[in-house]
Order: structure tokens, then sequence, then C-alpha cells
């Protein structure tokens, strides 16, 4: 009838039709959020517009970018053992003895790979075996291929390092073989020789990218831990330079990369003309396999190369965090890893995974001392990810009802994360179980510090279908398409009432229009 009245008024037929396209829609009401119910306690009234959350410091939350992990057999491991680490079902002590808690739900693992013709697990390397990729009976990369995809179906992602000995006291060799010219050591390689062995098992590794946490660098002396080379030429910065410029060509741009040593990554930054080094562009993290395990980690911040144990000791905080830090304990020592002197070194080296297996008696002393500790360290190791706050605000945005969300985000682990991920905005309707993309929130979580020390904040434009009650929803996936379906892979949202809500998702709160 207003229209009608209105159109009386005017002349002319095509002047009618413009003032009613015109002019209905400003008699209409403009679609608005009506409530925004925030999940968790303290979240926020009923009917507000933003909302705050509590980091969830109370629960152990497994994520695919770091955290606590142990060693597998891995070629000869089956998809049983792999879910079970996954799940936490194994039901394996964390240490011997009774009472001890048993191994946590897991995010990732570790493996050795040892290259050698004859299958063997990591500790008999190399099993009598020819070393390296040669003669037809060398089916590293078939037998790594099958494994991969096992971690792939279970969820989990693998730190891989290759090598060809497992120390001093291995004795699954032959004595008088001989490497350059040594007998009676542990064998490993000519420098030339391990290049062609990394590229043997590029592909393999290249094409299982998305489950490969992090790539070692490994081969080259004992453990493949870069020290008693059965080769002289192999502890020179030109072999190790040689190295790294392969390594880094190859795997880089697809995968984090670790060398054992901090005097390497001096040296390999001068190599490269880098000085002072630039850490977030050379992209080599640091795994300790000695972390604080003595008063200079066994040798790790011993001088070396003419580097003193200060700036080795800077080189490793500053490669760990600009990239990752690996930990494994070597030997007990109490001064570095009691609860609290352990949790302020390994902040100072932004540790990102650690080994919970190697030496059962600092696991013991964690969960035995008063308070316990074991629970809180476990929480903290790796980058951890919980929301701040949340606004929602009604945006014109046509077809369907327009949202602009405000979200804040911070870090509560030890380290930074490595690689960046998508930051997704769902909805889901309260009466359909299917969620469905409704937005994206651009930022970059690299630039996310450690410890909660500052947020993240972030804005972005959703689209609601229409008119309704949703939930709001956060994901952020693993940025390979393989797995960015795959809810173990997504980024767990660490508060309280917010990230074990639908698996996959973190729940932002829930909006009617």
């Amino acid at each position: 009838m207003v229209c009608q009245r209105l159109l009386s008024a005017l002349s002319g037929l095509l002047l009618s039709g413009l003032a009613c396209f015109a002019i209905a829609p400003l008699l209409g009401s403009p679609a608005e959020a009506q409530a925004i119910t925030c999940p968790g306690p303290g979240g926020g009234p009923s009917g507000a517009r933003q909302c705050r959350y509590r980091f969830d410091a109370a629960n152990y939350y497994p994520t695919p970018e770091g955290g606590p992990w142990v060693h597998v057999d891995l070629l000869s491991i089956t998809k049983e053992r792999l879910q079970a680490l996954r799940d936490g079902s194994t039901k394996q002590p964390v240490f011997p003895g009774g009472g001890a808690p048993v191994l946590p739900r897991l995010g990732i693992v570790h493996a050795y790979i040892c290259l050698s013709s004859s299958p063997s697990p990591a500790n008999n390397c190399p099993n009598y075996g020819t070393l390296g990729a040669s003669g037809a009976t060398w089916s590293i990369p078939e037998q790594l291929k099958d494994k991969l995809a096992l971690v792939r179906e279970t969820g989990l992602k693998v730190i891989l390092r290759f090598i060809y000995n497992f120390g001093p006291e291995t004795s699954h060799y032959d004595a008088g073989d001989s490497t350059c010219g040594v007998t009676n050591v542990p064998p490993d390689r000519f420098i030339s020789d391990i290049l062609t062995d990394m590229q043997a098992v590029s592909t393999v590794v290249l094409e299982n990218a998305d489950v490969i946490y992090a790539l070692e660098a490994g081969f080259i002396g004992y453990w493949g831990e870069w020290h008693n080379s059965s080769c002289s030429e192999n502890a020179t910065p030109d072999a190790h330079n040689i190295f790294l410029d392969q390594l880094r060509s190859t795997f880089q741009s697809r995968l984090n990369l670790e060398v054992r040593y901090p005097y390497v990554l001096l040296d390999y930054a001068k190599h490269k003309g880098s000085a002072p080094p630039n850490y977030r562009a050379l992209r080599l993290g640091i795994h300790n396999d000695a972390f604080a395990s003595s008063r200079d980690d066994l040798g790790t911040f011993t001088r070396k190369e003419g580097y003193p144990p200060g700036k080795l000791r800077a080189a490793a905080q500053a490669a760990g965090a600009a990239l990752t830090t690996t930990g494994e304990f070597a030997q007990p020592y109490p001064p570095r890893q009691g609860c609290r002197p352990f949790l302020r070194y390994a902040r100072r080296y932004s540790l990102s995974s650690q080994n919970i297996q190697s030496v059962s008696s600092v696991l013991k002393g964690w969960y035995d001392s008063k308070p316990p500790c074991y629970a809180g360290i476990m929480r903290a190791i790796g980058p951890h990810l919980a929301l701040d706050s949340a606004s929602f605000s009604p945006a014109g945005m046509a077809p369907g009802l327009g949202l602009t969300v405000r979200v804040s985000l911070r870090n509560f682990g030890m380290s930074r994360f490595a690689r960046n991920r998508p930051i997704l905005l769902y909805a889901r309707k309260t009466s359909d179980s299917a969620p469905f993309q409704i937005g994206t929130l651009d930022g970059d979580l690299t630039r996310l510090p450690p410890d909660g020390a500052a947020p993240l904040l972030l804005t972005g434009r959703a689209r609601l279908p229409g008119r309704g009650t949703y939930d709001l929803l956060l994901r952020l996936p693993d940025p390979h398409p393989r797995l960015a379906g795959r809810d173990e892979y997504a980024l767990p949202v660490e508060n309280v009432g917010v990230g074990n809500v639908f698996p996959g998702y973190g729940l932002l709160g829930q909006i009617t229009y």
C-alpha cells in the first residue's frame, strides 16, 4: 500500500518503477545479529558481541606442530602400533616402575632410517649389509613409502634421520670393511656417496613431505650426528657446506630441516655470505641430542672452529627461535633437568619437540616432584594456540547475511610455529552436523611469539546463507591439500569449552540472526 501511494504521486511509468526499486529496501529492517552466546566459563554474557576465552592450562593437546615424541622402528612398525601412539592407547608407561603415567597421545614420532641393503632396525644398523644406494636389494625408498602411508593413515607426523650406523657400540658390521681407509669403526661414506644417497631417497621424502614434521641432516658420523665419521673429510667445513647446499636446495621449500651443531650453522652462514647470520632466511633448526644433558650439552656448546661457547649458544637459540629445536636427553644431569631449570632452559632454546623416553629418571623426577611438573611440561613443549578474544559485528554483504569477525590469538607454548597455516571461519547450523566455510582470516602464525607474550590480531569478513542459529567455528587445517580435510591434522585451539567441542574445529560462539 505504501508503495502504491508513492507511485500514484509520481508520474510516468519508468519513474514509477525506479521509485519502487529504490525505496523498498529502505523500508525494510537490516539483518542484525540478535545474540552471541560465548563458549566456556567466563566467556562473556549471552547477547554480547564480544567473547573472551580462557586458555586450557589443565589439559594436554597433541599437536602436529611439535610436542613430545618417542622413537619408532618405522620400517617394521605396524599400523596398529602407530594408531595406539596417536590415540594414547599403548598402555606403555613413560618410565619403569609402578604408578607411572602411560604414554600420552602423540602428534609426532621419530625414526632413524638405516641405509643398508640388509633390512635393519636402527640399533642394528647396518646389520652386515652394504651401505647406500647400490645393489638390487636396496629397497629403502619402497619400504619407506609404504610406512609413511601408514603414518598418514593414523594421523601422525614423523621426524626422519637417515643413518649408516648406530654409534660406537654397534657390532653389526664387518670389522674389516673400510670407508676412506679407516677400518674397525662403524662406517659411513664419502661425502660424494652421501650426496648420491640423499638424492636416491629424495623422491619418497618429497612425495610424503606432508607427514614429515622435520628432516634431520643425518648421514654423517655416529648416529648421523655429525661426529666420529669414518671419513675424516666429512668433518670439514667444505664437506658440511656442500651437504647443506644440496639438503636445502632439495628439501627446504617443503620441510623443516635441522642440523646437530650450532658451529655448523655459523660456518654455513659464512659460506653463504650471511654475516651476521640471518636464521629466518637459512631456515635450519637444531636437533640437540644431548639437550640439557651436561654443562655444555656434551660438546654441543664447547668451543669449536674458533667459536666461543657464548656464540654457539646464541646461534642455537636464534635458530630454534627462527624454526625448530628438537631435544633429546643423553644422560641424567639434574642441574638442568629438574622442573624449574628445565622449563627455563627449554624456553631459552624454543623447544619445539622432545623425546620423552631417552632418560627415564628425568621423567620420573618430573612426575614425583612436589608439586609435580610432568603434566605442565608435556603441555608446554612446542607451540600451542589459544583464542584470546573475538568480536562479531554485522556487515553489509550480499547475498546472505554479513559478519565482520575480529579474532585475537596467542601462542602459549615454548616455541614459535615453524610454518603458517590457513585460518578459516566455518559455521554449522545447530540442527546440522556438517560445518561449511563462511570466510577467511588473514594472518601469519609464525609471527606469534611463544609463552603468550603478545597477541596476533586478525580481521575477516564472513557470510551466512540466511537467518537462523549457527555455531561459529575456527579451523586451522594442514596447508597440504592431502591433509587439509583431516581433523587429526588441524591445529587444536586450546581453550576451555572451545577446543574439544567439534574435532578439528574451535568453537568461537553461537550466533542468532
